[in-house]
């Protein structure tokens, strides 16, 4: 079974959909949450037939994904700078990054603190963080045991 990506043009907004054609009779539409369009189409479905179903159900599409779109995430792709702000355990941390002799990653007054020899390589200190969650993580859950 493949899926055939297509898209129709509604005013000034253009809604691509995937076509998923289905040993079915009827056609079906979903807006998932992450706002793409999913159609289940019986085999034997024209192409034509299928647009015109989505634009006749277009509103409600588009009032579907404007619903979903306000649970999606607000915050931007981290880029792991110095002053950017973080989570831990439900509250927020500012990393502070600066150059040290070892790699070292701390929490301490509101800050997690990276200490690198490389402070300017964006990719080694995401590392660093997601190594440092990980090994936070490991001793919550071994204090829930």
């Amino acid at each position: 079974m493949s899926v055939e990506l297509r898209q129709i043009d509604y005013g000034s907004h253009r809604i691509v959909f995937a076509v998923d054609r289905r040993d079915r009779r009827t056609l079906e539409i979903a807006v998932e949450p992450d706002l793409s369009v999913s159609i289940a189409a019986p085999q034997c479905a024209a192409a034509e037939d299928i647009d015109a179903k989505v634009r006749k159900r277009a509103a409600w599409i588009l009032k579907q994904q404007a619903f979903f779109r306000q649970f999606l995430p607000r915050t931007p792709e981290r880029q792991f700078i110095a002053g950017e702000t973080h989570l831990y355990l439900g509250r927020q941390y500012r990393l502070k990054v600066r150059p040290g002799l070892i790699d070292r990653v701390s929490l301490y007054r509101g800050y997690i603190d990276i200490e690198t020899v490389r402070p300017r390589t964006n990719n080694h200190i995401r590392d660093m963080v997601q190594v440092w969650y990980r090994q936070r993580a490991k001793i919550k859950f071994e204090e829930r045991l």
